[in-house]
């Protein structure tokens, strides 16, 4: 075993270095990664056996890969099947895939597959495909919960590489039938975490006969199982090279994938749904511009309604192309009370009833479910029938629910929130009976079993107006529970569903705010996806997500209890009026806090509020033309209005769902509130728009249509300028715009609603000052049309802003100071005052460049704090927060006011966006970002803070200075941001005022090679600590082919004399060769730079490359850094890359 004898310490090399000598074990390191890629070919038809062995890697990569690959090119020929090697995710495709029953993961590591190649083979498994991983499958796509499934386990850890002693478990197995009772092997031992319950080992390690074993007496280490309609089959062995020319590894090796093939059938994907395109979905916005909308309905003829929670009711013509409001009631509507729910009577047609479920205005505390005749497009408020009241507490906030369903038998859903406040048991469970006010304890709400609030009442609503409980709700007993009661335990159950088929409920739940476990409270907030099969008790506020447990807890002493048991949870609350011992709780389908969930990483992170929409069944839509296709038959649709995606998922046959993916997940949303399908087939989706409690301009009313045939023509457009003095040449063009079906494209040009062209390019002179409106409209041959608009200022030139740097403009060094001028002119504005000129600098850490908005715009924001409004722009921020407008928090621009003079603000604010929380501008709390670092918090807050005027004793930037670099802190990565912007005085006529902004950004010398911005024929390697032999630290690298080259975007040579590469040689894996730096293009660019690194004894290990610099010329470029490899070999690696440095001083080799 070889090991490094360098200490870590050691490893830096001065400057003057040429190269450094490395130990054995680095060599053997480099060789690991430096493995190129294989690519396979192959296009006859499928035959009886035949396999792709797929060897991509994302992160570590096993030396062991080549010798696998030879392996089965050695089997093929010996066993006589077919089988092709590559590391082309793009393989992945049906067309690909069907030429094999048996894919094998050789050592894949990391994210290897995107999300259509990951569907591609799960269709592949359900047309009767097989799968075999080896050794490293395991460290594979960790974010895929049904790669899981079909491998079985991930990977955990490993100790060093040591003899161990495997025991034989199923000894008829064709993969171990081979061996003796035990085998007695040398490898990399994985430890391995969530081992699934359905496989069955065929062999497993002592954990005795070895150092470091983490998985007990049960510790598999091959295994297999039935995956969709197909086998897998995984091995854990076989991280040596040496394992592949071994005979029991092979052995082992063909045994599995003999069982693997079994009767050797090809792939049949006659019965497996494919995925539609996302283009074959037309989005379109019927109305725009709401204020809170509530809950939606369709009426029998196909017209959408909806309510707001001020009490409005509105209808959308789609005759007429508009919408209306029909009708209003007189509603409470303190906290998040109001007009919540509506729902057509499943016999509208005949009896025109409108159930309603809203807060009446007056002194009685109740929330009340109504019904109203609908008749003529209008309520007929007199011919109200009041069925059922839910008493309620109107002191406090918060959880109304509201959501009103009917199922295919007639009865009648309705959810209702727990009414209970939040915000004083610091984001777990509100359990506080000892306060004179009942709203701080949701036991007497949702688990109460006398209480109708925190749950979903399910009920028959009668000719005349009352109700009788149907079969199958939870309590038969009056004196054990609220007869209504069909599911309880719920915090806020804001959207539900029923699946007319079967009756299944569904609901999204909002969940608590906690952004992190407490070890004697319990655990973090999460929102939950359920359904309900049959009656059940679902665990709030005992219990959130799969049951994780709350602890007792005594608010006036602060004394911690017993955690609840979810098998026999009890209610003890002094404000309990129902029965102690509650039905057992039932585990959430769905749960996921705001960090990533382990469970459902799909549902990424940051804010949450689960939403659950409608169940399809194409056959509900026969006649219809636009219906969803068959691959979405049966699948359950939900979302989450704060993440703003939409999911749909299968669905075993008792209504759970067992896998999910993202729908449209290129579809701009803006806060879906509810959705439903039309008796066309078609999806209507009601959006709330980014602002709590307020009129949302950017709230819409969409309608989702399948087009199976012709599809719309995709506009394009560019545009050379859209401001500028009179008289203004316009010149637009529409070349570019597409049509996926092929047809040829008309065009059509309007200057607010005049034609003014007709080609595909326009050249026109607008002749006056103003504000103009210019659309494009693009037709196919069957009269299919789509359109873009732009906005055009006529009158007003934009200002010109130029920063000058003395010296190089692209990189700082230690001790340097910035001398920079900004120049602005315009043309309207004559002499400028450099005080109107906004100068600032910013120092960020991290290796990402944040993008800062530059160019002109209208009404400009200024420069300070612009990578703080960036950061902000990019998060969640705005579905709480307006800049000047309450929300459901408060505006940036009062939480500037009230914390700009004190000096600890930024802290207290960053510390407040990561960690979330409320109780200082009311009860609402703000959700958490765990996942913010505290650097990008703190621009968040730095740019709030401005809202109210520079920070007291603020630096002010002049428009020319010299400035110290003093910001950053050597080893760590990060930039200097240097932004400057003007604001003109507008244009005549009341034309508006323009800003133009510039930045420049300055960073370290030293770029990670890894880091490139474009490339062609490189890679990036990284490899984790525990697989780094020359220390514990993490490494990148980049591997240059030959023929290939890497960009790191613009740069500025002023001042640089040289280029320092540090490339790693490996004996028979790299080939050395040429490195030529090209100046803006990497074909026919100059060369400004160039060095050549031979391949030998005295190179093998990391060279410092020198490559001097001349004849770069001024100012920024973009550079191209081109490899050429001393061999013929068409995937000859020139070299591995680790930093690339840029030297402002003399050197000597």
């Amino acid at each position: 075993m070889l090991t490094l004898a360098t200490r870590k310490g050691n490893t830096k090399q001065n400057m003057n270095d040429s190269r450094a000598q490395l130990q054995p074990a680095v060599l053997l390191f480099l060789v690991s990664i430096l493995l190129f890629l294989a690519y396979g070919c192959g296009s006859s038809q499928p035959e009886v056996r035949s396999a792709l062995v797929f060897s991509k890697t994302a992160k570590f990569r096993h030396a062991s890969i080549e010798d696998g690959k030879k392996m089965f090119l050695r089997l093929a020929e010996e066993k006589g099947f077919s089988v092709d090697t590559t590391e082309d995710a793009s393989v992945f495709t049906q067309e690909n895939l069907s030429k094999y029953n048996l894919i094998i993961f050789l050592s894949t590591t990391g994210d290897i597959l995107n999300e259509a190649q990951q569907t591609e083979l799960e269709r592949f498994m359900k047309a009767g495909g097989n799968w075999m991983g080896i050794h490293a499958a395991a460290d594979t796509e960790y974010k895929w919960p049904w790669y899981n499934k079909l491998c079985g386990a991930w990977f955990l850890n490993h100790p060093k590489h040591q003899d161990a002693t495997i025991i034989i478990d199923e000894p008829n197995h064709p993969s171990v039938a081979h061996l003796n009772e035990t085998w007695k092997r040398f490898d990399e031992w994985y430890n391995y975490k969530n081992i699934e319950e359905g496989i069955t080992p065929v062999m497993r390690v002592d954990e005795t006969s070895y150092e470091g074993g983490k998985n007990g007496d049960f510790h598999p280490m091959a295994w297999y199982r039935d995956v969709e309609n197909g086998r897998s089959f995984y091995t854990g062995v076989g991280h040596t090279p040496e394992s592949y020319t071994d005979h029991d590894f092979i052995a082992h090796i063909w045994g599995g994938m003999e069982y693997a093939w079994g009767d050797g059938k090809p792939v049949d994907y006659s019965q497996v749904k494919s995925a539609p395109e996302e283009n074959r979905f037309e989005v379109e916005a019927l109305v725009t511009g709401m204020r809170e909308p509530m809950e939606m309905e369709l009426l029998p003829d196909g017209r959408p309604l909806w309510v707001t929670r001020q009490g409005e009711i509105h209808v959308y013509d789609p005759d007429f192309e508009t919408s209306a409001k029909v009708a209003e009631l007189d509603v409470w509507t303190e906290f998040e009370d109001g007009l919540l729910g509506v729902a057509v009577d499943p016999d509208f047609v005949n009896n025109e009833w409108l159930y309603l479920y809203y807060s009446p205005n007056t002194e009685e505390s109740v929330n009340r479910l109504s019904r109203f005749k609908f008749s003529n497009n209008q309520l007929v408020m007199d011919s109200e029938q009041q069925i059922l009241d839910v008493p309620t507490d109107r002191n406090k906030c918060c959880h109304s629910g509201g959501s009103i369903e009917f199922g295919g038998t007639g009865l009648l859903h309705l959810s209702v929130g727990d009414n209970t406040n939040p915000f004083e048991s610091d984001g777990f469970a509100p359990i506080d009976d000892s306060r004179e006010e009942p709203n701080f304890d949701a036991r007497r709400s949702s688990a109460n079993t006398m209480d109708l609030r925190g749950g979903i009442v399910r009920i028959k609503v009668e000719e005349d107006g009352s109700y009788t409980i149907p079969e199958g709700n939870l309590f038969k007993d009056p004196e054990v529970g609220r007869p209504e009661i069909y599911a309880m335990g719920m915090r806020n159950p804001f959207r539900i569903h029923v699946d007319q088929h079967n009756g299944n409920v569904y609901w999204g739940d909002v969940g608590p705010d906690a952004g992190k476990d407490s070890t004697g409270i319990g655990p973090r907030g999460h929102d939950e996806v359920n359904v309900a099969r049959e009656a059940g008790f679902f665990g709030w506020p005992l219990f959130i997500g799969d049951n994780k447990r709350y602890h007792a807890r005594d608010f006036k002493t602060g004394e911690l209890g017993d955690a609840f048991d979810p098998a026999k949870p009890i209610n003890n609350s002094a404000y309990n009026t129902g029965a102690k011992e509650l039905p057992p709780a039932q585990p959430a389908m769905i749960y996921y806090p705001y960090a990533e969930s382990p469970e459902w990483p799909l549902m990424g992170t940051g804010g949450r509020n689960a939403m659950a929409g409608p169940v399809f069944y194409r056959d509900d839509f026969n006649d219809s033309d636009s219906r969803f296709p068959e691959y979405y038959d049966g699948k359950f649709f939900f979302y989450d209005w704060m993440r703003d995606h939409i999911m749909a998922a299968d669905l075993d046959e008792t209504g759970y769902v067992t896998d999910f993916e993202r729908f449209l997940p290129n579809q701009d949303l803006r806060h879906p509130m509810d959705m439903m399908f039309s008796p066309d087939g078609d999806l209507y989706i009601i959006e709330y728009g980014r602002k709590w409690f307020s009129r949302n301009n950017d709230a819409r009313l969409l309608r989702i249509r399948f087009n199976a045939g012709n599809r719309r023509p995709v506009p394009e457009l560019e545009i050379a300028e859209t401001i500028g003095t009179a008289p203004f040449q316009l010149r637009a063009d529409a070349s570019a715009s597409l049509d996926y079906d092929g047809d040829d494209l008309s065009y059509t040009w309007l200057l607010d609603g005049k034609k003014i062209g007709s080609e595909a390019e326009l050249n026109y002179e607008v002749p006056a000052n103003g504000e103009y409106t210019l659309t494009m409209v693009v037709q196919d041959e069957e009269g299919n049309e789509s359109k873009l608009e732009k906005p055009l200022i006529v009158g007003n030139s934009i200002p010109k802003l130029a920063i000058e740097i003395a010296g190089n403009s692209s990189f700082f060094w230690p001790g340097d100071r910035l001398d920079y001028n900004v120049e602005v002119s315009d043309l309207e504005d004559g002499t400028i005052d450099p005080a109107a000129i906004t100068v600032s600098l910013d120092y960020l850490e991290g290796e990402d460049l944040v993008q800062i908005e530059q160019g002109h715009q209208v009404a400009g924001q200024g420069t300070a704090n612009a990578i703080g409004k960036s950061l902000i722009d990019d998060s969640d921020c705005a579905s709480c927060h307006a800049v000047n407008e309450s929300s459901i928090g408060p505006s940036y621009q009062s939480v500037a006011d009230r914390y700009r003079k004190d000096k600890d603000a930024v802290k207290y604010l960053s510390g407040k966006i990561i960690a979330g929380g409320g109780g200082v501008w009311g009860e609402q709390s703000m959700a958490a970002h765990p996942d913010l670092s505290e650097g990008d918090a703190a621009q968040m807050a730095e740019y709030i803070l401005s809202l109210a005027g520079p920070a007291p004793n603020a630096e002010s930037r002049p428009a020319k200075g010299i400035v110290a670099l003093d910001k950053h802190k050597e080893g760590t990565p990060g930039r200097y941001y240097l932004q400057a912007s003007y604001t003109d005085q507008g244009g005549p006529d009341g034309l508006p005022r323009l800003t133009t902004k510039k930045v420049v950004v300055l960073r370290a010398p030293v770029l990670a090679a890894d880091k490139f911005t474009e490339g062609k024929k490189v890679m990036a390697y990284h490899v984790d600590g525990k697989d780094n032999p020359m220390g514990d630290e993490e490494m990148d690298l980049l591997v240059a082919n030959g023929g290939g080259w890497a960009s790191y975007g613009a740069v500025d040579l002023t001042g640089i004399e040289a280029i320092k590469a540090k490339v790693a040689l490996v004996p028979q894996m790299t080939a050395g060769g040429t490195i030529k730096v090209r100046s803006g293009h990497p074909v026919t660019g100059k060369v400004v730079a160039e060095a050549t690194i031979k391949q030998g004894v005295s190179t093998y290990g990391v060279n410092d490359v020198i490559l001097p610099v001349s004849g770069a010329g001024v100012g920024s470029k973009p550079l191209y850094f081109t490899f050429s490899a001393d061999s013929d070999a068409p995937d000859a690696v020139m070299g591995a890359i680790l930093t690339i440095e840029f030297m402002r001083t003399e050197l000597s080799r």
